[in-house]
């Protein structure tokens, strides 16, 4: 089995059921805000995931031995010839 290929095709599911799904849900955001004199909230809840995405990236790419209470100490190699 490719799995590229499958990697490729589960995303496009993915992207599909969102192109499905997104409308459906902001208009009852945009409803629920409306009936609470806020129909904006549809944009702040989408700055709301917006801002977890940025922190989730952010710990995500942190690298793992800063980490680590250890450091580095594991990738550190032996000097040249004292092997």
């Amino acid at each position: 089995m490719n799995i590229q290929g499958q990697l490729s095709g589960d995303r496009a599911n993915l992207f599909a059921w969102a192109k499905v799904l997104s409308p459906i849900l902001y208009q009852q955001l945009y409803v629920a805000g409306k009936k609470r004199g806020a129909p904006a909230l549809p944009f702040v809840v989408n700055a709301m995931l917006s801002f977890a995405a940025v922190f989730l990236v952010h710990s995500a790419l942190t690298p793992v031995a800063a980490r680590s209470p250890q450091g580095t100490a594991a990738t550190k190699s032996a000097p040249a010839g004292k092997e």
